[in-house]
């Protein structure tokens, strides 16, 4: 009887995982392809750069916050790995960070590509400064840690980065980046990076690492 109440209890846990990822993602197209285009050109520049952080925050971070609390009745800055081994984090998030600046590095010598360091409002704040925490809490935070605990860290880490790389899909459409090798290209590229992320996450045992990483691989590809 005790084993059978555990399946159940699993068995729940997962639909309503699944059930949040679901509805994140049909959200996120909704705001990203209609709504926050909307408002931005509603409200002009300087300002059009909040917008998108007006809606990325409360539709990304609110209802993990929730989950945490309700569902899984646990703090919230102790399960997402905010407030212990701090050090730890930044130091393998630093070691993450090689790859993006590997990148950089390749990019300048081998392919003489220009640096672009003029970057708007909006990518400096909805896609460097933001991005790591915003997109990390949900993913590496929530996801792959719920995901971890039944499956091991494996499938956890394929399952997340799958997430991970579809809710990027709207914003590659809204770009016109709809060609089938761009796209598979960006799907590799995403996928990849959600598979690092769950690693450094896990050697660290710290929602830093990722943070770290993320925001600076996204700052590189930003300036090219």
């Amino acid at each position: 009887m005790q084993n059978l109440i555990l399946v159940l209890k699993q068995r729940r846990d997962v639909f309503w995982l699944f059930f949040y990822i679901l509805l994140l993602h049909v959200a996120w197209a909704v705001c990203r392809i209609l709504l926050i285009p909307y408002f931005e050109h509603i409200i002009g520049d300087p300002w059009n750069a909040l917008v998108e952080a007006a809606f990325k925050i409360p539709l990304w971070i609110i209802p993990v916050l929730i989950y945490i609390k309700y569902v899984l009745k646990a703090d919230i800055l102790a399960y997402l790995k905010l407030k212990t081994q701090i050090g730890n984090g930044l130091v393998w998030g630093l070691v993450g960070c090689t790859f993006p600046l590997w990148i950089f590095c390749a990019s300048i010598f081998i392919q003489h590509q220009s640096l672009h360091l003029s970057l708007s409002a909006s990518v400096w704040l909805n896609t460097i400064l933001l991005v790591g925490l915003i997109e990390e809490i949900p993913f590496r935070g929530l996801i792959f840690q719920q995901m971890q605990t039944w499956w091991g860290f494996w499938k956890a880490s394929i399952f997340s980065s799958f997430f991970f790389t579809t809710i990027h899909l709207p914003i590659w459409i809204m770009t016109g980046q709809t060609s089938v090798a761009d796209m598979i290209g960006r799907c590799i590229t995403v996928f990849t990076l959600g598979l690092i992320f769950s690693y450094l996450f896990k050697r660290s045992n710290s929602l830093w690492s990722s943070i770290l990483m993320h925001s600076v691989y996204d700052f590189v590809t930003s300036i090219f």
